[in-house]
């Protein structure tokens, strides 16, 4: 089977071509403004998001992917803005983050640090209002301090992936 060759933003974000080189993606060809074709290592794949048509965009066509590695474990955010306003970028992203529990509305609030989508530790579920910014911020820093005393490098986009 042969590795996919797609056109990623030559513009990095969240994180350098550096740690997309060591991930193995090889870029291929010269870049042109905006990307640069890249072979994806074995099993990688760039999948469709939100992308809009030319005609219902006023800035052009805007395609929108997730960079996924051969886990199905998101990588990378890809957005491609075609002419009037070309832009393009690839933000790396990081394999554990910190999230509101699905439970959080304007009344409690809980965190939770998610590998991937997968929750590996939750703090506990409390009563707080909206003016509480100091208690929410408190309980986040719960999530935050276990977070970083398992997995220390955890804000490097490069750090943890295999």
């Amino acid at each position: 089977m042969q590795n996919s060759i797609v056109a990623l933003p030559v513009n990095a974000v969240d994180g350098n071509w550096n740690t997309l080189t060591n991930w193995g993606l090889i870029q291929v060809g010269e870049p042109n403004s905006l990307t640069v074709m890249t072979e994806l290592p074995a099993g990688w794949k760039l999948s469709e998001r939100n992308s809009v048509e030319a005609q219902s965009a006023p800035t052009g066509q805007q395609m929108q992917y997730d960079l996924l590695d051969q886990y199905a474990r998101k990588r990378a955010d890809v957005v491609i803005i075609t002419a009037p306003r070309e832009k393009a970028f690839i933000s790396l992203c990081r394999r554990y983050v910190i999230a509101p529990t699905p439970e959080s509305d304007t009344t409690n609030v809980g965190f939770r640090v998610l590998d991937g989508g997968s929750e590996v530790f939750r703090t506990a579920q409390v009563a707080c209002g909206t003016s509480e910014k100091d208690k929410r911020n408190q309980i986040r820093a719960e999530a935050s301090q276990w977070l970083s005393e398992h997995y220390p490098d955890y804000h490097n986009t490069a750090a943890y992936w295999d």
